[in-house]
């Protein structure tokens, strides 16, 4: 499931560099611009990005089947506008947005044909009129990109805030197993920290067993973690 960019050391660098040196200043989220800024000019590989679903978000697409039409989708952090496409052909309502107009530009470039509607916004602070506007929330590899627990507390109850009443978020991220170091960025999630950052405005949902563990192929192996949430608190 890995591809050249996630495994290229000089691409993962580049970004440590550059969220490094934004956030010496206070700015925790400017640097994505400036990487894929850099990734449009040819001049740096997005470590993230490879112009492919998320296999861990196709898996659950398979798994988990139900009906798309019409749903109103958000797509957090879109990157370059692959999982956003997946929702809009099943025949979701999406709106998929990313903190970096060089990311929205280059997606509006890759389907310039697409009905998803791309903008720019930040995750931190998105526009009032999308509260309780979503039906399904996808975030990847958001919040990880945030070391303290209140910033990734913050972008969980902002999720929350999107939400429409029962509308659902799902949540994949790298992960760590209780007492292993934080590391490097992106820092990955434990899973008792998924249960914890959204308990007074999502609640887990118990069908799909909780926070699912998932492992992929490396040396080390390297936790994902999946997991869905109901918006409300389990009565």
């Amino acid at each position: 499931m890995t591809t050249f960019a996630q495994n290229d050391p000089q691409a993962r660098q580049r970004a440590r560099q550059l969220a490094q040196a934004y956030q010496a200043q206070g700015d925790f989220t400017g640097w994505f611009e400036a990487l894929y800024a850099e990734g449009r000019a040819g001049q740096a590989l997005i470590p993230w990005a490879d112009r492919a679903v998320n296999p861990y978000f196709a898996d659950w697409l398979t798994a988990y089947p139900q009906s798309w039409t019409g749903v109103r989708c958000a797509v957090v952090g879109c990157g370059l506008g692959d999982d956003a496409e997946a929702l809009a052909a099943l025949g979701a309502d999406v709106v998929a947005f990313d903190i970096a107009p060089s990311a929205v530009a280059w997606s509006q470039q890759r389907f310039p044909a697409s009905a998803v509607h791309y903008c720019t916004a930040d995750v931190l602070h998105p526009p009032a009129e999308w509260t309780g506007l979503f039906d399904f929330v996808l975030e990847i590899y958001t919040v990880q990109v945030f070391r303290e627990f209140a910033q990734r507390q913050q972008v969980l109850h902002q999720l929350a805030n999107l939400l429409s009443p029962q509308g659902k978020l799902l949540l994949i991220a790298r992960g760590r197993q209780a007492g292993e170091p934080i590391g490097q960025m992106p820092w990955p999630l434990a899973v008792s920290e998924l249960a914890e950052l959204v308990k007074e405005q999502l609640y887990l949902d118990g069908t799909v067993g909780s926070v699912e563990e998932l492992w992929e192929a490396g040396s080390p192996p390297i936790l994902r973690l999946r997991a869905l949430y109901r918006k409300g608190q389990r009565s």
